[in-house]
């Protein structure tokens, strides 16, 4: 986990603090899920866990059941990380949010999850908070943003793929008011599209691991084979050492037609006596 970060809204005297976590959760015999951005978000009373999904072409239906599975693995990876033992009332809130960007227009969906009663009465059971809690944000990426709501539109124009930077920061500013410092100009230049981005790299981390995996096991599988070539040729020397002493000659005479010294012939007759 980096250091927090504080920034204070003068509107509304609000101290909000940001902690960038890691955003690879590797959790043993369960296997490894790489994050677009996942930080800690702590304002007032508000204190969760927030990771942010970009998603730039439509997947196929299971999209759903990747978003449930990302919100159930940001809960469970919580142990050991935030609370030990059973101290589970510890767990943070988890909100994973994702940015649809193949949709046809805009909206926002939050699926958080609920209890259904079945059988008889439970009123008590309505009251129960459950921790994760997904949201889809749809975009149309293909539409004009003029005339949309403000929200929509600044998506838009952070993550078009079409603008110049200059024009992003130009646009944000006049319609959306939303004014952007020298680092996040620097950031925006260098970031087409967030999503492509993380995936190429990911890709380039990827490649760079099976490439030292590879070479690695190639190490080993050569090492193993030198020795077994090795075994069966002392077995072989060892084999027709035995078979020359039997027929009258000496180790010399041996070790001079086999091409070898004389001691290499004694330690291969004692490894395989």
């Amino acid at each position: 986990m980096s250091n927090c970060g504080f920034a204070v809204n003068k509107t509304m005297g609000l101290l909000i603090r940001t902690s960038q976590l890691n955003t690879e959760l590797a959790e043993i015999n369960v296997g490894v899920i790489y994050l677009d951005l996942l930080f800690e978000l702590h304002v007032r009373d508000f204190h969760a866990w927030i990771n942010l999904e970009i998603q730039r072409n439509k997947p196929d239906d299971l999209i759903y059941t990747r978003m449930e599975f990302y919100a159930s693995r940001l809960i469970s990876s919580q142990k050991n990380r935030v609370f030990t033992g059973t101290d589970y009332h510890q767990i943070m809130d988890v909100y994973s949010i994702w940015l649809l960007l193949y949709e046809d227009s805009d909206y926002i969906t939050v699926s958080p999850r609920k209890t259904e009663i079945l059988f008889g009465k439970a009123d008590h059971i309505n009251d129960v908070k459950y921790r994760s809690n997904i949201i889809n944000v749809g975009v149309d990426m293909k539409t004009n943003p003029v005339d949309r709501d403000p929200f929509f539109k600044m998506i838009y124009y952070l993550l078009s793929e079409t603008m110049e930077p200059a024009e992003k920061i130009r646009k944000l500013d006049e319609e959306c008011g939303f004014q952007i410092n020298k680092s996040c100009i620097e950031r925006m230049k260098n970031m087409e599209y967030i999503s492509d981005y993380i995936w190429n790299e990911g890709q380039k981390h990827g490649i760079i691991l099976g490439e030292q995996r590879w070479e690695l096991r190639g190490i080993m599988l050569g090492e193993q084979k030198a020795a077994k070539t090795t075994k069966e040729k002392d077995q072989q020397i060892s084999i027709a050492v035995k078979a020359l002493l039997l027929s009258g000659q000496t180790l010399d005479e041996i070790a001079n037609l086999l091409g070898i010294s004389v001691d290499e012939a004694n330690e291969i007759l004692e490894k395989h006596n």
